[in-house]
């Protein structure tokens, strides 16, 4: 006892001492130079006797010259887990010496308690405090596999599930019994029956469960232990007991990595008839069995082109090419390995013909017309929606404006002549009346592309559609803006010096028809599509 008093004072003298030698680097500033944080435990390993009602404190002093930012703390646990103790210390009264007093409830899978400490330099200290833990001689006893001596399972990731059960047995009677695994460093229970904890209320002395039969249980990559734990004796004394099986998962080499640098954009717009590849390559640690490209029509079929496997460990998928017809719809990538691990890349869309594009637009709006929110002109030369300032600038490209009318039930889709004669886009100062160039498109609704089938037109369909000689106006809703109708808006442009057609639908508000601005400006959603 007077050891440990001895200890005591001597680390509070300490941790006084150093607060007052660092007293006059209070003032030091963020990211200034000075040592680590140091941080001192009381004793060298903490000895805690399950056997005893006595729990010791973790004691601890932080000591920084540059000034505590931040200090962690916590609980390291067999089979590599942790948990955090309490919340990060972000709040020093000094931020030279910081002391920590826990009182931890231990239990007897516990190894030790780790502090991590940053200092304002963002300097990262850190130290662990080794737990002895001294069982309860009298506790329940749990052992694996009908094996008092097994710890440990070693296991070969693909092969097949070894057996996995445990037999608790008790003096007293049994209260609890739960299952977890450690995976990655993270404890997570096992539920048994749906349940996380099972309770006994027949004065049972013993329970098995064998986890393969009974769950179906199966490791996971990356555990490293099983625990069990078990209370047994009456509710004001209950003896807990946690025994650990060791996992020593032996992993194969990861599954191939798939590694494109093609992007959704790069596939926006493809030439129809023209071949086309995706750029990128398949690597893998073990060997290379199968890559294949993968394309879907819009009809839901698949087509694969096998990719050549030259060299087992690295594939370069550019080398596959593949024609852009006129139905392709997603293309993707499939990897597998000799392991029999098997990766599949997200899918990519594809646009043969048109490019496709979903933008946030604009009603013609009211006062202030420089406000940002304001995008109520079209340019389908940069498939982009511009405001007023922005369109006088490129005015001998814009296309076509969204008009508001009747209050709140119609949006419509206008060329510049129909914007000028309504007065609804008569922005002070930037009126396309006063634009140095104007285009006039003719608008009509398209015949064979409405909203329903807008997603699966394809350069064919809208090479169908003839381009209209006459027509200003094309209303996205009727009665509510909420409410669109199933017309598509249809013109043609000189985009490059050649003709093309485009599309437009109406595709939702961007808020509530009840949160629009008042000034006529309510933003919404258009698809667009544009032929190449």
């Amino acid at each position: 006892m007077k050891k440990n008093h001895f200890l005591a004072l001597s680390l509070s003298a300490l941790a006084l001492g150093g607060a007052l030698a660092l007293q006059s680097c209070d003032d030091k500033e963020e990211g200034m130079g000075g040592p680590a944080p140091v941080i001192l435990f009381q004793v060298d390993n903490l000895s805690v006797d399950f056997n005893t009602a006595d729990r010791p404190l973790v004691v601890s002093v932080i000591q920084s010259e540059v000034g505590l930012k931040e200090v962690d703390m916590y609980i390291l646990k067999a089979g590599g887990a942790e948990e955090a103790y309490g919340d990060a210390v972000t709040s020093f009264d000094n931020p030279n010496s910081y002391s920590i007093s826990a009182s931890v409830t231990f239990s007897e899978d516990m190894t030790g308690f780790r502090v991590v400490a940053i200092d304002r330099g963002n300097q990262k200290s850190e130290k662990e405090l080794p737990f002895h833990i001294i069982p309860l001689r009298t506790a329940p006893v749990i052992v694996f596999n009908g094996d008092a001596a097994l710890t440990e399972i070693t296991y070969h990731e693909t092969s097949p599930m070894p057996p996995l059960a445990f037999t608790v047995t008790s003096e007293e009677e049994l209260n609890y019994v739960a299952v977890s695994q450690v995976i990655n460093g993270a404890e997570t229970p096992v539920p048994v029956g749906g349940e996380e904890v099972i309770y006994f209320t027949q004065g049972e002395t013993s329970y098995t469960l064998d986890m393969v039969d009974a769950l179906a249980y199966q490791f996971a990559e990356g555990i490293t232990a099983i625990k069990v734990t078990v209370g047994a004796g009456p509710s004001d004394n209950i003896k807990e007991k946690v025994a650990t099986l060791y996992i020593n998962y032996i992993a194969l080499a990861p599954a191939p990595d798939i590694a494109l640098t093609t992007t959704a954009a790069n596939l926006n717009g493809l030439g129809l008839g023209v071949p086309f590849s995706l750029a990128g390559t398949v690597t893998s640690q073990g060997t290379l069995t199968d890559v294949r490209i993968i394309v879907t029509d819009n009809g839901g079929d698949e087509t694969a082109y096998p990719v050549e496997i030259e060299d087992a460990t690295s594939v370069d998928l550019s080398t596959v090419t593949i024609l852009a017809t006129p139905t392709l719809a997603f293309v993707r990538v499939s990897a597998s390995d000799a392991n029999g691990k098997q990766v599949v890349s997200s899918d990519l869309p594809i646009y043969v013909g048109y490019s496709m594009h979903r933008m946030l637009v604009s009603c013609s709006g009211a006062y202030p017309f420089d406000d940002p929110a304001l995008l109520p002109l079209f340019s389908a030369t940069h498939a982009q929606a511009f405001g007023y300032v922005e369109a006088w600038e490129l005015s001998g490209y814009i296309d076509v404006g969204f008009a508001s009318y009747s209050s709140t039930t119609q949006i419509s889709v206008v060329n510049i002549p129909n914007a000028i004669s309504s007065q609804k886009f008569a922005a002070y100062g930037y009126n396309p009346r006063d634009w140095e160039v104007k285009r006039e498109v003719f608008l009509k609704a398209a015949a064979g592309i409405t909203r329903i089938n807008f997603d699966d037109a394809t350069i064919e369909d809208i090479q169908r559609e003839e381009a209209p000689t006459d027509g200003s106006l094309v209303a996205l809703t009727t009665g509510s803006f909420a409410n669109p109708v199933s017309s598509v808006a249809l013109f043609a442009t000189e985009i490059d010096g050649v003709m093309k057609r485009v599309l437009i639908a109406y595709d939702g508000l961007e808020k509530p028809l009840d949160e629009a601005p008042a000034n006529a400006g309510t933003r919404f959603y258009i698809k667009v599509k544009i032929e190449k």
